[in-house]
């Protein structure tokens, strides 16, 4: 089995929920923290980067849950998605920020 970094979380915390959220839709995940972390300990927790990793096989499946987990986020803050490129945008943006696609009616 060879693992693959499918995303990288901001903080350890990110990560670690976004491992439950896989592995209870079955995908094996795990976070893994940079080894140079150690080096920067004065730094504050989230400046930490970590990457969440699954086998090769599933990174298509980890990518979707991901993703569909964003867009229910972005849904909950009353931000909606490009119907063009899908990027979560503001609620009170008329046309989207990435690609300047109108906002659906």
């Amino acid at each position: 089995m060879s693992a693959t970094t499918c995303t990288t979380a901001s903080t350890p915390e990110e990560a670690s929920l976004l491992v439950l959220l896989l592995r209870s839709n079955g995908v094996d995940a795990a976070a893994i923290q940079a080894p140079s972390a150690a080096v920067f300990a004065d730094l504050p927790v989230d400046a930490l980067r970590t990457q969440v990793v699954v086998p090769e096989e599933q990174l298509a499946r980890a990518r979707e849950l991901i993703a569909e987990s964003a867009r229910a986020e972005a849904s909950r803050a009353g931000r909606w998605p490009c119907p063009s490129c899908g990027e979560p945008n503001a609620p009170s943006f008329e046309v989207c920020w990435s690609c300047q696609a109108p906002a659906p009616s």
